[in-house]
């Protein structure tokens, strides 16, 4: 493996770099579409007795889930 390994920023821009999959919206139809989603801070267990809070977001009316195991984010405000 020590041949092949690499290191963290190797794999981080690679990640970075591979295509998502993804198209915008503009690209596929030419049209803008508005999509109303809600959004709620929830409590959630990642691992047994680890919980933390994080924000779900949900179609109005649908349960709210939070899009990976673990939403973070970065503030710059104090």
């Amino acid at each position: 493996m020590a041949g092949n390994a690499q290191s963290r920023a190797q794999l981080i821009d690679a990640f970075l770099a591979a295509p998502t999959g993804t198209v915008p919206v503009t690209q596929f139809t030419g049209e803008t579409r508005e999509v109303t989603l809600e959004v709620r801070d929830i409590e959630a267990e990642i691992a047994p007795g680890v919980k933390v809070r994080q924000w779900a977001f949900g179609l109005p009316g649908s349960r709210p889930a939070c899009p990976a195991p673990n939403c973070a984010s970065k503030s710059e405000t104090s």
